[in-house]
């Protein structure tokens, strides 16, 4: 029997992760979260990719509890997080 998915919105992603949903978008894109279509307009991000974050976000965390994202070279990361303020899209804002 084939293992169960479990797909989570973007937003809940994004609050599991402490970041904006733009920052997901973002990561989802660059390959660090592992992202389904399932309509027209709705994409969801499977749990396993969220948690495989939060856990290598344990191993090296920045000071504002977020997760460190793997795979990156130093200073890569920071831009993907540093991304939402020279956007102006906060975690407040819905649109990216």
């Amino acid at each position: 029997m084939p293992d169960t998915v479990v797909l989570l919105h973007r937003q809940e992603a994004a609050d599991r992760l402490r970041v904006s949903v733009c920052t997901v978008k973002r990561w989802g894109a660059a390959g660090l979260l592992d992202e389904r279509r399932v309509g027209p307009k709705l994409v969801k991000v499977t749990e396993a990719s969220v948690e495989q974050l939060i856990h290598a976000g344990r191993k090296g965390a920045h000071g504002n509890g977020g997760p460190k994202a793997p795979g990156l070279a130093e200073g890569q990361e920071r831009l993907l997080l540093d991304a939402d303020h020279a956007s102006g899209n906060m975690a407040t804002t819905t649109e990216c």
